[in-house]
């Protein structure tokens, strides 16, 4: 049985799922009656590559289960509680001063140790370790500074699992498998995972909330899906024909929030500048300007680019 720092959120995660909003509770269990999806969820504790959640069924009559993995956790609360600091304090605040950081700032133990945490996240990908136990985690903190970063971090955790437990009940809830188990063609899957990243954007983003309300939604989906990136290796840039690019979903749900302000919209288009070039430097680096007019112009230039390499077969 696992000991790892995340389940202590467990139940956090559960309560998030089944209250993604005020009517989504009633349609889970609508759907558990009718047998589109198991009432239980499959928490694999085994240490191993990070793999995302995932839906599934033993046979054609047993109902979907969706399954998840405490790796997976482990990398999506490292990313989130990582780059919130990082971003904050080594980005954000100082452009709020006027300055303009050349690279994110580790000076302080706060965003030093925040580093070192996403770069153990970073080395999952090729193989487990366990949470070092003196790094910051949701049972750990050495500070107040810290223990402030982890509790906002705690809650924008919750959302973006939730996030993603939506996207596969969405899949169960529509019936996609028996549309997969038929071997559809290229373009008729990519539909159903529009389908359901449609859905889950929909069941946690209400369109009447403020750009303020929307602050913790939009870090809860962005990280979500900017941790795929560490879940899928390094070889994620040049994404899989059978997948929708992640940039482009990045992209789609960044215009979905639809913030009405200019500054949350910059905030959000520099951070995921930021985080592209940061794990995809390998792509991205490569004759890419280091200064931009506006950050709509760094992201636009990190999406031009990763449009231009070649998918996998």
């Amino acid at each position: 049985m696992s000991t790892s720092p995340v389940l202590a959120l467990r139940y956090n995660i559960l309560s998030a799922f089944e209250k993604a909003n005020e009517s989504f509770q009633a349609r889970l269990q609508a759907a558990v009656e009718q047998g589109r999806i198991s009432p239980e969820i499959e928490l694999d504790e085994r240490p191993g590559i990070p793999v995302a959640p995932k839906i599934s069924r033993e046979s054609r009559d047993s109902a979907p289960e969706i399954r998840l993995q405490v790796t997976y956790l482990e990398i999506l609360w490292a990313f989130i509680y990582a780059w919130m600091i990082l971003y904050e304090e080594g980005v954000h605040k100082p452009l709020l001063r006027g300055e303009s950081p050349a690279q994110i700032d580790d000076r302080t133990p706060l965003l030093s140790r925040a580093r070192e945490l996403f770069e153990w996240a970073l080395g999952l990908r090729a193989s487990y370790t366990p949470w070092p136990a003196h790094l910051p985690s949701p049972e750990n903190y050495r500070s107040s500074q810290e223990r402030w970063y982890g509790e906002k971090a705690n809650l924008v955790f919750q959302e973006a699992t939730s996030f993603m437990l939506v996207h596969e009940f969405i899949h169960a809830e529509q019936r996609h498998l028996d549309i997969r188990a038929a071997n559809p063609p290229e373009e008729v899957i990519l539909e159903l995972e529009k389908d359901a990243d449609n859905g889950a954007f929909e069941a946690l983003v209400n369109p009447m909330l403020n750009d303020t309300e929307k602050l913790s939604r939009g870090w809860a989906i962005l990280a979500a899906l900017l941790s795929s990136y560490l879940v899928k290796g390094e070889s994620t840039a040049k994404q899989p024909t059978t997948h929708l690019p992640l940039h482009h979903r990045l992209e789609h749900m960044l215009r979905g929030l639809n913030f009405e302000g200019e500054a949350a919209r910059a905030y959000f288009e520099y951070l995921i500048s930021l985080v592209l070039r940061h794990i995809l430097h390998k792509d991205l680096d490569a004759q890419s300007p280091s200064v931009f007019d506006t950050a709509a112009d760094a992201l636009t230039d990190k999406l031009d680019r990763l449009d231009g390499l070649e998918p996998q077969a």
